[in-house]
């Protein structure tokens, strides 16, 4: 994905540089944006790639970048999807050890948490929408 230098980056790519999503997966809804004409997050929630308490989170990172708020992207996606797991499922100590596995591949963060045994594929799909 491209974007301009210096904008804040797009929804897309929030996501999959946070491990949220693959470019594959936002490639398709964007497809099916042409046609529907709906947000892309969205269409992501409504293919159910992302729960709503995800999109909320990552489009409130979006917001503290688009004022300024210097971060780096990827880490304000996982500290705000991090805030609502702990708040669901997950110790604090086993979000951080899945953080530290996250950053060493491509590997999504759902997806270590499950490998770590730190929550189960159930676990995720029934995180609650939460106010980040």
């Amino acid at each position: 994905m491209v974007t301009n230098p210096g904008a804040p980056p797009r929804l897309g790519e929030l996501l999959t540089s946070a491990g949220l999503v693959s470019r594959a997966e936002v490639a398709s809804a964007l497809a099916r944006q042409a046609v529907k004409f709906a947000r892309l997050g969205e269409l992501l929630v409504q293919a159910g790639v992302i729960k709503e308490a995800v999109l909320r989170a990552v489009l409130a990172v979006q917001e503290d970048l688009q004022l300024g708020r210097d971060r780096d992207p990827a880490e304000l996606v996982c500290s705000r999807i991090g805030a609502i797991l702990r708040g669901s499922a997950l110790s604090a100590e086993s979000l951080e050890r899945a953080l530290q596995e996250h950053e060493k591949g491509d590997i999504p963060l759902a997806e270590v948490l499950v490998r770590i045994g730190a929550v189960t594929r159930d676990q995720l799909a029934g995180i609650p929408a939460r106010e980040t």
